[in-house]
């Protein structure tokens, strides 16, 4: 009798085990490569320059 509770626990392992497999490799397919966005001097220097020239009207200080 012990083995049959033994099986039974087995065989839902097993099936968690293949769910979980499903739904790692699932997400490795939706995962898209990010996108790197490279700056040149010029325009890293011309942000810089930008941000220090502005002003701030709201009070918050949050530059966007």
């Amino acid at each position: 009798m012990n083995t049959g509770v033994e099986l039974c626990k087995l065989k839902r392992l097993l099936v968690i085990r293949r769910h979980v497999k499903e739904l790692f490799s699932k997400k490795k397919k939706e995962i898209a490569a990010p996108e790197f966005r490279v700056w040149s001097p010029t325009t890293l220097l011309g942000q810089a320059l930008s941000s220090l020239t502005t002003v701030d009207r709201t009070g918050n200080g949050a530059f966007c």
